[in-house]
């Protein structure tokens, strides 16, 4: 870790600091040892050891967004599931609020956000359970916002690209109040107001789609969005329950 400072938006305090290996990592590591409370954020400028899904590299040169989201709750497996949903409803929201064109925004499942088909961020949820009644949960986010990556398995983009031009904090800034609203509508409500959300900017929904789960391709119709945030594909006339892998 280098250099910290401190600040606040909405109900969260945020830790800035300029270099860390892992924001998710680090999260974690100071919430295990109490350090680390509910609704407390680690920022980075950047990351030596970022990280994405499936332990992916996510490169971090300085100028985008590194943040994790510590939460604690009881969740289920389901509901940490659902969780990802949540913040991708609240960074579509808050990049269409943003952007100064009509620009297609689309939820690609199960964590990424796109512009025009590109992506331009992704969410890393990991848990911890603590005891019967708490659960940890690291909500990791990484935006485009200056750079992106040039040989991704899917291709990306950075925001300012799309005429976005935000410094991390700024976008935190717009983040954290519609990331609030949804999480609490979520926590009173269930999962599905925000999946009638998601849905409706769902990258190829109602198209044929190809599904790499563990080395397998699964080609059928993306049909729906289960409960738990599975994707229901239609292989002919079967529909199937997929809750792994990457839409390519």
């Amino acid at each position: 870790m280098i250099n910290r400072q401190n600040y606040f938006i909405e109900n969260f305090l945020i830790y800035d600091f300029d270099e860390v290996e892992s924001t998710n990592d680090l999260a974690k590591s100071l919430s295990q040892n109490q350090q680390l409370l509910p609704n407390q954020i680690i920022i980075a400028k950047t990351q030596s050891k970022g990280k994405g899904r499936l332990n992916r590299q996510w490169q971090s040169p300085i100028g985008n967004l590194y943040c994790s989201i510590f939460l604690q709750n009881n969740f289920s497996l389901v509901k940490n599931n659902q969780l990802s949903f949540v913040v991708s409803c609240a960074l579509n929201l808050t990049i269409q609020k943003l952007a100064k064109h009509n620009f297609a925004i689309q939820n690609k499942w199960p964590n990424d956000l796109l512009i025009d088909q590109k992506k331009v961020a992704g969410i890393l949820i990991e848990s911890q359970q603590i005891s019967d009644k708490l659960t940890n949960i690291i909500v990791g986010i990484g935006v485009n916002l200056k750079h992106h990556p040039q040989n991704s398995l899917f291709i990306a983009e950075n925001l300012q690209n799309f005429n976005i031009y935000l410094e991390p904090l700024d976008f935190l800034q717009n983040f954290l109040p519609n990331f609030n609203e949804l999480y609490q509508i979520w926590l009173n409500f269930g999962f599905k107001n925000i999946r009638e959300l998601w849905l409706k900017n769902a990258y190829k929904i109602g198209e044929e789609i190809k599904i790499n789960c563990s080395k397998i391709n699964e080609i059928g119709l993306f049909k729906d969005l289960d409960e738990d945030g599975s994707l229901i594909l239609q292989i002919d006339k079967i529909c199937k329950k997929i809750n792994y892998g990457d839409v390519c």
